[in-house]
């Protein structure tokens, strides 16, 4: 079963379109955005790749990854993204980025929750789980949000634009999301 779109009570999540691009190369430029992650500017060649890669992938399949755009319900302006990885037919990984504007205002909280409902009920997967620098309070407080559970600190264990960063990795099983439903 593939993705194609989901809706919150605000928001809408779909594959992302070429229209998109100018956007969400506009926000990974973020100084905000990019201390945290190792974006860069992409080429045109870059771009046309992205595009093509997220229309072809495949969500439900191990090893498969997919940015899903986030944008708002009312009037379809993309404000984010958030990034899903299949790890193994059981288990996923999340990540998410979004615009500075947009920041603050519970819509990454709520793109993270239409995500988990399609990952645990749609492809009724065991567990989630998402990695952030420890510096990212904000990264982190979303997690401890949707209830997901610190289980490691991890040193050193990643390179942020040339610098070696600690990291938490939080995560959440099926179960203990079904009981907060």
């Amino acid at each position: 079963m593939g993705f194609t779109s989901l809706e919150t009570p605000r928001l809408r999540l779909w594959r992302f379109t070429e229209s998109d691009l100018p956007i969400i190369a506009a926000y990974r430029r973020d100084p905000d955005a990019q201390r945290f992650q190792n974006f860069r500017e992409w080429t045109a060649d870059e771009k046309q790749a992205f595009l093509t890669d997220m229309q072809l992938a495949q969500l439900d399949a191990p090893g498969a990854g997919l940015q899903i755009a986030v944008a708002l319900r009312d009037t379809d302006a993309l404000i984010g993204d958030v990034y899903v990885r299949i790890s193994d037919p059981e288990q996923a990984e999340i990540g998410y980025t979004f615009a500075p504007e947009w920041r603050g205002q519970g819509y990454a909280t709520e793109a993270v929750r239409g995500v988990f409902d399609y990952l645990f009920g749609t492809l009724n997967l065991h567990r989630i789980v998402a990695i952030c620098a420890d510096e990212n309070s904000h990264s982190y407080a979303l997690m401890e949000r949707l209830g997901m559970r610190r289980e490691a600190h991890m040193r050193k264990s990643y390179r942020y634009n040339g610098v070696w960063q600690n990291e938490f990795m939080y995560a959440i099983l099926h179960e203990d999301w079904r009981q907060r439903a």
